[in-house]
């Protein structure tokens, strides 16, 4: 495979998961579920991967146990290891406003830099607003997904 095809493989793969997040998030909305969500990507240096990695999933199990915090979901796309995404469903914005001041935040966001290819984190968050049934049925645009800060970049 070319360079130029596995980029374009690599991009869509990455696409694609992403658009699967969000249907799961519009999905979560359409039934009913309301909250607030964040998608993230982190990205590790070429060669620190593996620190990356020994970094995230122990935060990811704790963070997914934290008052608050419906679902947390770390992934790693695949075909290009050191670029993570999460998935994040907490119950308010109040419960992540309390995750980012947790120990575990301030614990890890120094042993991060050495490892990030860039000295930000791209996250966007979002709030869900499930719209009200009609009739034993959700309308046709079933409730909608605000974005609270897109695109945001928090810098260390």
């Amino acid at each position: 495979m070319s360079d130029m095809d596995r980029r374009a493989f690599v991009a869509a793969a990455a696409v694609g998961g992403v658009a699967a997040v969000v249907l799961a998030a519009s999905s979560a909305m359409a039934a009913g579920q309301t909250g607030y969500f964040v998608i993230a990507e982190i990205v590790s240096k070429k060669d620190k991967a593996d620190d990356l990695r020994a970094l995230l999933v122990p935060f990811a199990e704790k963070s997914a146990k934290e008052p608050g915090c419906l679902v947390y979901t770390l992934m790693e796309v695949i075909g290009e290891p050191g670029r993570f995404l999460t998935f994040e469903r907490w119950t308010d914005k109040a419960a992540l406003e309390g995750h980012m001041v947790t120990p575990e935040i301030k614990a890890i966001v120094p042993k991060l830099e050495p490892v990030l290819a860039s000295r930000s984190l791209s996250f966007s968050s979002m709030r869900a607003r499930a719209a009200k049934p009609t009739a034993g049925r959700l309308p046709p645009n079933g409730g909608s997904l605000v974005p609270e800060r897109p695109g945001t970049t928090l810098d260390r």
